[in-house]
């Protein structure tokens, strides 16, 4: 019986109370994969790259966006320097920890 009041005298007692297993800590990847397009922008911008979270802004660019994203994306769809994508690929690399 879960959670039943069990007499031992004179002090009560819980018998039969299952232990709660602990969640697993989310993982870099989720984490960044549920990002929104502005909590995305907020990222870059204390990244300090600034260009980069108007281009997210601008284009809808999400986490899960990030995640995927190559150097040639940035460059084509989002019209960012191949300078500026590489380093957005580093810091998601830094943060994902794969550095």
């Amino acid at each position: 019986m879960v959670g039943a009041f069990v007499s031992t005298g004179s002090r009560p007692s819980f018998a039969s109370v299952p232990e709660l297993a602990a969640a697993p800590a989310p993982t870099a990847a989720t984490l960044m994969g549920s990002w929104s397009v502005s909590a995305t922008a907020h990222w870059l911008e204390k990244k300090d790259l600034l260009a980069a979270a108007d281009a997210a802004r601008n284009n809808g660019f999400c986490g899960a966006d990030l995640l995927e994203a190559e150097e040639n994306m940035l460059v084509t769809d989002l019209r960012l320097t191949p300078f500026l994508a590489r380093k957005i690929i580093k810091a998601r690399d830094d943060f994902l920890g794969e550095s």
